[in-house]
Protein backbone atom coordinates (compact mmCIF):
# COMPACT_ATOMS: atom_id res chain seq x y z
CA UNK A 1 0.00 0.00 0.00
CA UNK A 2 3.05 2.47 0.82
CA UNK A 3 4.41 1.44 -1.63
CA UNK A 4 1.22 2.01 -4.13
CA UNK A 5 0.83 5.32 -2.58
CA UNK A 6 4.70 6.58 -2.81
CA UNK A 7 4.04 5.68 -6.64
CA UNK A 8 1.60 7.87 -7.21
CA UNK A 9 2.24 10.55 -4.87
CA UNK A 10 4.08 12.75 -7.77
CA UNK A 11 0.86 12.50 -9.61
CA UNK A 12 -1.62 13.27 -7.17
CA UNK A 13 0.55 16.35 -6.14
CA UNK A 14 1.43 17.34 -9.66
CA UNK A 15 -2.96 17.18 -10.35
CA UNK A 16 -4.15 18.89 -7.13
CA UNK A 17 -1.70 21.54 -8.02
CA UNK A 18 -2.73 22.10 -11.72
CA UNK A 19 -6.51 22.18 -10.14
CA UNK A 20 -5.77 24.81 -7.69
CA UNK A 21 -3.82 27.20 -10.53
CA UNK A 22 -6.74 26.49 -12.39
CA UNK A 23 -8.77 27.62 -9.59
CA UNK A 24 -7.13 30.82 -8.63
CA UNK A 25 -7.10 31.13 -12.44
CA UNK A 26 -10.29 31.83 -12.90
CA UNK A 27 -10.96 33.88 -9.71
CA UNK A 28 -8.72 36.16 -10.88
CA UNK A 29 -9.65 35.99 -14.37
CA UNK A 30 -13.48 36.50 -12.89
CA UNK A 31 -12.30 39.74 -10.56
CA UNK A 32 -10.52 41.49 -13.46
CA UNK A 33 -13.60 40.94 -15.79
CA UNK A 34 -15.73 42.44 -13.02
CA UNK A 35 -13.22 45.24 -12.90
CA UNK A 36 -12.91 45.53 -16.72
CA UNK A 37 -16.98 45.74 -16.56
CA UNK A 38 -17.70 48.17 -13.82
CA UNK A 39 -14.87 51.01 -16.00
CA UNK A 40 -16.59 50.19 -19.17
CA UNK A 41 -19.94 50.79 -17.76
CA UNK A 42 -18.50 54.19 -16.05
CA UNK A 43 -17.03 55.20 -19.44
CA UNK A 44 -20.41 54.51 -20.58
CA UNK A 45 -22.57 56.83 -18.30
CA UNK A 46 -20.05 59.78 -18.50
CA UNK A 47 -20.27 59.41 -22.16
CA UNK A 48 -23.98 59.11 -21.64
CA UNK A 49 -23.98 62.61 -19.74
CA UNK A 50 -22.44 64.45 -22.26
CA UNK A 51 -24.11 63.42 -24.86
CA UNK A 52 -28.16 64.37 -22.76
CA UNK A 53 -25.77 67.78 -22.27
CA UNK A 54 -25.07 68.28 -26.09
CA UNK A 55 -29.29 67.57 -27.19
CA UNK A 56 -29.93 69.58 -24.47
CA UNK A 57 -28.22 72.59 -26.08
CA UNK A 58 -29.14 71.71 -29.65
CA UNK A 59 -32.71 71.85 -27.68
CA UNK A 60 -32.43 75.11 -26.60
CA UNK A 61 -30.79 76.47 -29.59
CA UNK A 62 -33.81 75.51 -31.70
CA UNK A 63 -36.16 77.10 -29.48
CA UNK A 64 -33.95 80.29 -30.10
CA UNK A 65 -34.16 79.50 -33.44
CA UNK A 66 -37.70 79.58 -34.02
CA UNK A 67 -38.33 81.84 -31.96
CA UNK A 68 -36.05 84.01 -33.99
CA UNK A 69 -37.86 82.57 -37.00
CA UNK A 70 -41.19 83.40 -35.34
CA UNK A 71 -39.73 87.73 -34.55
CA UNK A 72 -38.81 87.78 -38.52
CA UNK A 73 -41.84 86.35 -39.89
CA UNK A 74 -43.69 88.86 -37.66
CA UNK A 75 -41.72 91.68 -38.79
CA UNK A 76 -42.02 90.63 -42.77
CA UNK A 77 -45.60 90.40 -42.49
CA UNK A 78 -46.05 94.16 -40.78
CA UNK A 79 -43.99 94.87 -43.93
CA UNK A 80 -46.00 92.97 -46.72
CA UNK A 81 -44.31 90.47 -46.87
CA UNK A 82 -45.17 86.59 -45.80
CA UNK A 83 -42.70 84.23 -45.59
CA UNK A 84 -43.41 80.30 -45.21
CA UNK A 85 -41.26 77.63 -45.00
CA UNK A 86 -42.18 74.63 -47.54
CA UNK A 87 -41.11 71.21 -46.07
CA UNK A 88 -37.88 72.72 -45.08
CA UNK A 89 -36.24 72.76 -48.58
CA UNK A 90 -37.88 75.81 -49.86
CA UNK A 91 -38.92 79.49 -48.81
CA UNK A 92 -41.72 81.31 -50.26
CA UNK A 93 -41.71 85.00 -49.96
CA UNK A 94 -45.54 86.20 -50.83
CA UNK A 95 -45.38 90.05 -51.73
CA UNK A 96 -48.80 91.65 -50.49
CA UNK A 97 -48.25 94.34 -52.54
CA UNK A 98 -47.15 93.56 -55.59
CA UNK A 99 -49.13 90.12 -55.17
CA UNK A 100 -46.09 87.78 -56.15
CA UNK A 101 -44.43 84.58 -54.61
CA UNK A 102 -40.51 84.05 -54.92
CA UNK A 103 -39.66 80.69 -54.06
CA UNK A 104 -36.22 80.57 -52.99
CA UNK A 105 -34.45 76.96 -52.35
CA UNK A 106 -32.75 76.76 -48.71
CA UNK A 107 -29.00 75.86 -48.45
CA UNK A 108 -26.94 73.47 -45.96
CA UNK A 109 -24.96 75.85 -43.35
CA UNK A 110 -21.61 74.99 -42.91
CA UNK A 111 -21.57 74.03 -39.65
CA UNK A 112 -17.64 74.25 -39.36
CA UNK A 113 -17.28 77.27 -40.07
CA UNK A 114 -20.28 78.51 -38.17
CA UNK A 115 -18.35 76.83 -34.91
CA UNK A 116 -14.90 78.97 -36.17
CA UNK A 117 -16.76 82.16 -36.34
CA UNK A 118 -18.44 82.05 -32.70
CA UNK A 119 -14.98 81.27 -31.85
CA UNK A 120 -12.86 83.37 -33.17
CA UNK A 121 -15.91 86.22 -32.21
CA UNK A 122 -15.74 84.92 -28.20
Amino acid sequence: MIGLLSTFLPYILALCTALGGALMLRQGYNRQLASTQDRIIRAQEIERRGLQEEIDAVKLELRKQKRILSTVQFALKRRGLIISLDDGDFISLYDMGKQTTVTIPTQEAKPIEIAQEKEEGS
